[in-house]
């Protein structure tokens, strides 16, 4: 038995009944066994016309032609953050190597040539950086300021080199790979870690890496640390107090406006009753800080302490 589209009030679909002597279409009591098949699968369903092949072909070439005019980006992934970071690490570099007479892009072919000179002065390029890289910090005692080094975890060279290959792979050996597309592996380089396998390429990069954390970490003085060496101590109220006098009794010495110092007033406080890390506070405050410009019309003016942190943020 087979109930018919026009029994079945619809013209997409078909019931079919197998092993059954009697259906009850109208109720739509079915057996188990029905079969309901759209027509549109139908052996006779309307198919799209066939594109012309010559068509097909020139609509191929020209998808190849525009690919060839927007290359892939690399690291389209990467945060506009981390791009600005790699970029001003690369300054640096940069201007290490000229002051030193050097061309920097040199150090680069160099590395990914296997130079033993591109190795050697890398590694005085992050021994400098350790080394010379210093502030005046305020300390506890009579003396109140004391230079420090900056530069203390063995991790942070290491982070540093990993952002300056990835750069000079973007940019000084893309330009490279381009005029050399026959060679371009040989113009490619790989950030290693210190503890990796030993390497088939790249091994300039890991030798320097390996120097970072085995030759560095005690060349300088103090020698920088490879793991966290302090305890996390929860602040107590006394703490809050004292920062918040700090802030206003010694604002000349801080060094910073009468708006900053109320945004970080906020921020104080809002740490101290939540206990969030920067990050988080940071999104919390932005997020109030649209809700209350969303709300200006109704109160009929704005927070001046919103602003500042907004501003300040």
């Amino acid at each position: 038995m087979q109930a018919t589209e026009g029994q079945l009030g619809t013209a997409a679909l078909q019931v079919k009944v197998k092993d059954a002597e009697t259906c009850t279409v109208a109720g739509l009591q079915f057996l188990p066994n029905i079969q309901i098949v759209s027509s549109d699968r139908l052996p006779n369903a309307r198919r799209p016309e066939p594109i012309d092949a010559e068509e097909r072909k020139r609509r191929s070439l020209e998808k190849v032609r525009r690919y060839l005019d927007t290359p892939t980006v690399e690291d389209v992934l990467v945060n506009e953050h981390t791009k600005a970071h790699r970029k001003w690490l690369m300054g640096r570099w940069n201007k290490y190597f000229r002051d030193n007479g050097i061309d920097p892009d040199t150090i680069w072919t160099g590395l990914c040539e296997g130079d033993r000179e591109a190795t050697s002065w890398s590694m005085a390029f992050f021994s400098d950086y350790v080394e010379y890289l210093k502030r005046m910090v305020m300390v506890l005692g009579s003396q109140e300021y004391e230079k420090r080094r900056m530069v203390n975890s063995a991790s942070t060279p290491l982070a540093i080199w990993r952002k300056l290959i990835k750069e000079a792979d973007f940019t000084v050996l893309s330009a490279k790979r381009l005029k050399d597309p026959r060679n371009k592996e040989k113009w490619r380089l790989r950030f290693r870690n210190h503890n990796a396998r030993f390497p088939s390429s790249s091994i300039s990069v890991f030798d320097v890496s390996k120097w970072l954390w085995t030759g560095l970490t005690i060349e300088v003085d103090p020698p920088l640390i490879e793991h966290i060496t302090f305890t996390k101590v929860k602040a107590t109220a006394d703490d809050v107090l004292a920062i918040l006098r700090t802030l206003y009794e010694r604002a000349a010495d801080l060094g910073i406006d009468a708006k900053t110092r109320i945004s970080f007033h906020a921020n104080v406080l809002l740490a101290a009753e939540g206990g969030f890390r920067p990050g988080t506070l940071g999104n919390y405050l932005r997020i109030c800080i649209r809700k209350l410009a969303e709300s200006r019309n109704v109160l009929g003016r704005t927070t001046f302490t919103s602003k500042l942190v907004e501003e300040n943020c």
